[in-house]
């Protein structure tokens, strides 16, 4: 399985050891390269968990640098994760899906996660986490979103996170 994963925030948790809230969604991608939460107890099943993706097949694509440290950057490097955060998105969107589709090699089925956040909340206010000011426009999102998607290998699109306002009216 290869994993291509859109996202306002690489969702490093304890890969980085930055992440303390808790919200397991801030973690995914540290338990899913087999990273543990240091206060997790051994017999949790967690704690020094084998990684659940190859680090070479998995793509970060979009996030936005203020959400990601240098540490986290150099450990992504470190264990050959492609990730290319918001900036080459803006840049050139199909570039950046079609680098991160290189980087994941042509062998296996393609699952691609795409998280509503990495849109700009000022451009599209659905993302549960808001990203404000990164930039990244629907256009742009969409654009890398159908170039991953026409992959012939395409085996599934996970959206996530949409969370759209609501209006309540008050009782009379």
């Amino acid at each position: 399985m290869r994993l291509a994963y859109l996202d306002g925030d690489m969702d490093l948790g304890p890969l980085e050891n930055a992440d303390t809230s808790g919200i397991l969604d801030s973690m995914g991608i540290g338990h899913l390269l087999g990273a543990a939460r240091p206060s997790w107890p051994a017999c949790s099943g967690l704690a020094g968990a084998p990684p659940l993706i190859a680090p070479d097949r998995l793509a970060l694509l979009g996030a936005d640098p203020r959400e990601t440290t240098d540490d986290g950057r150099r450990k992504l490097r470190d264990l050959g994760v492609f990730f290319s955060e918001g900036p080459s998105l803006i840049a050139d969107p199909v570039g950046a899906a079609r680098r991160a589709l290189d980087a994941l090699g042509a062998a296996g089925p393609l699952l691609v996660h795409f998280d509503v956040d990495v849109i700009d909340s000022g451009d599209l206010p659905l993302g549960n986490y808001p990203h404000y000011g990164s930039g990244v426009t629907a256009g742009h999102a969409f654009a890398a979103l159908r170039e991953l998607c026409a992959h012939p290998a395409l085996s599934g699109l996970v959206l996530t996170e949409v969370n759209p306002p609501t209006t309540r009216q008050a009782a009379c």
